[in-house]
């Protein structure tokens, strides 16, 4: 995945859920994990998208999963929702990059 793709996928599947540009807006949120860091991020309001292909990292989520080194694993999620686990499997930093699609409060309209 990459930002060109990341942002096609966000407006197709949007659309599909009946938003419109309008009724959204998208962020980039780059999220740096110490080793063996645990984050937790709260988005039920609001998807994150995987923007790259980040190794060393198992991301769950109410969407799905995302580790490139499950082997059990017969497909990964780019898109989460929910509470999402961002997990650093590895000893050292590591940068996840995802775009954030947050949609916005309409005031009830008479």
């Amino acid at each position: 995945m990459n930002t060109e793709l990341a942002l096609a996928v966000i407006e197709s599947r949007m659309r599909d859920m009946g938003y419109k540009p309008t009724d959204y807006s998208t962020s980039f949120r780059h999220c740096v994990l110490q080793g063996a860091e645990i984050r937790e991020i709260e988005a039920y309001n609001e998807f994150y998208f995987l923007e790259h292909d980040p190794v060393d990292v198992s991301i769950k989520s109410d969407f799905g999963f995302y580790d490139l080194s499950n082997p059990m694993a017969n497909e990964l999620k780019y898109e989460h929702q929910g509470l999402i686990l961002l997990r650093n499997l590895s000893g050292a930093a590591i940068h996840v990059r995802f775009i954030q699609v947050t949609l916005k409060h309409k005031a009830n309209e008479k």
